[in-house]
């Protein structure tokens, strides 16, 4: 008999935890949620400015070849 308490206790605690360890994870994945758009806001700034230097780069090799061509 004195087994039946010891269970219903070890029963409460392993139910406490596993809230605990829910709520943990909820808050884990809006964080991760958060990362995600943040890093997808990251790339395309990233992207953008990479396109950016790709039509630097063409414009100034178009003045280069002018350039060369004038002397």
């Amino acid at each position: 008999m004195a087994s039946i308490p010891f269970a219903f206790s070890i029963h409460h605690f392993v139910n406490s935890v596993g809230s605990y360890a829910g709520f943990a994870a909820i808050i884990g994945l809006a964080v991760l949620v958060l990362l995600f758009f943040a890093q997808a806001r990251e790339t395309h700034n990233l992207r953008q400015q990479a396109s950016e230097a790709d039509e630097r780069v063409a414009q100034l090799e178009s003045r280069l070849a002018w350039q060369s061509r004038q002397q």
